[in-house]
């Protein structure tokens, strides 16, 4: 470039034409640092710049890439397999821990842990877990009830029952499934309430009648909070997911709830705020529809 392209600024000496190659090669400077070239020189110079932006970016660029990506990879097995080697290790050691050694021989060891000391283990690093919940996790780790549990059946067993989650649910009653079904309809007609009123819909009858149907639906609303906050709370019978208390979908009704009965305070004295307080209310009550979805209440929780 410097013998080719030397009356240029940009190709003058050598560590300026490097510099300006690199930029070129990185297509930061493509194409206005070659074009006051072409433009003097004529199509030959072309020749030149597209057969060294092609080696550059298509090879050269593309072999630093794979070699570090390949470094990135070796780096990275190697990683993968010093921890494998220490659960490995860890597993070892915490079997030999529980096995029972003889009185006699001091060095010598049981060929099986007993599942008694699994479960004393078990139950002191889940001190929160009542005597079903350790039932279930000691019968993960020794399904057949054997009483003791051989080193290759523990390394398998072992990391499956520490990854559990071992949740406790009560039957579903009447009451429950009420409530559920109950709170599915205050959801529904809260969500076409709120689509009828933001939508060209604007009958006579439904002018007349928007607030008192929305005053309706707020009543439902808060008999449904308070049914499934007081009362399921007081016998103990909230069975599904949807009738559970929750912070998120329980706080943003209340805010729904306060909201909409501002605006039916305002009902006798300015009509034009309070039907936007209970639309306002009902719009944010239509968080209601998430609570029946089970992702939805797993990403909220």
């Amino acid at each position: 470039a410097v013998q080719l392209f030397g009356d240029f600024e940009s190709f003058r000496g050598l560590p300026i034409s490097f510099l300006s190659m690199f930029q070129l090669s990185t297509t930061v400077v493509n194409p206005s640092l070659w074009m006051p070239v072409y433009a003097r020189v004529g199509r030959k110079a072309s020749i030149f710049f597209v057969i060294f932006l092609i080696t550059s970016v298509f090879y050269l660029h593309s072999l630093v890439l794979s070699v570090v990506f390949q470094s990135y990879m070796d780096g990275m097995s190697a990683i993968r397999e010093h921890a494998a080697l220490d659960r490995e290790k860890s597993l070892q050691l915490s079997y030999e821990a529980l096995c029972e050694r003889n009185e006699d021989e001091e060095d010598a060891v049981t060929t099986a842990a007993p599942t008694r000391r699994i479960r004393d283990v078990l139950a002191k690093m889940r001190p929160h877990y009542n005597v079903v919940k350790l039932n279930a996790l000691v019968q993960a780790v020794d399904p057949i009830h054997s009483g003791s549990v051989d080193y290759n059946t523990f390394r398998l067993k072992i990391p499956k029952a520490l990854n559990m989650s071992v949740r406790s649910r009560r039957p579903e009653n009447n009451l429950s499934r009420l409530l559920e079904l109950f709170g599915a309809f205050v959801a529904l007609i809260n969500l076409v309430y709120v689509v009828l009123a933001s939508s060209i819909f604007h009958t006579w009858w439904w002018k007349a009648s928007v607030i008192p149907i929305g005053f309706v639906i707020t009543l439902l609303g808060m008999i449904e909070l308070i049914v499934r906050l007081v009362v399921v709370k007081i016998l103990r019978a909230a069975a599904v997911s949807s009738g559970k208390p929750n912070i998120t979908f329980d706080g943003l009704a209340t805010v729904a709830a306060v909201t909409s009965m501002a605006g039916l305070a305002l009902y006798g004295t300015e009509y034009k705020r309070a039907l936007d307080c209970i639309f306002s209310g009902r719009a944010i009550d239509m968080v209601r529809c998430l609570r029946l979805n089970n992702e939805a209440r797993d990403i909220v929780k």
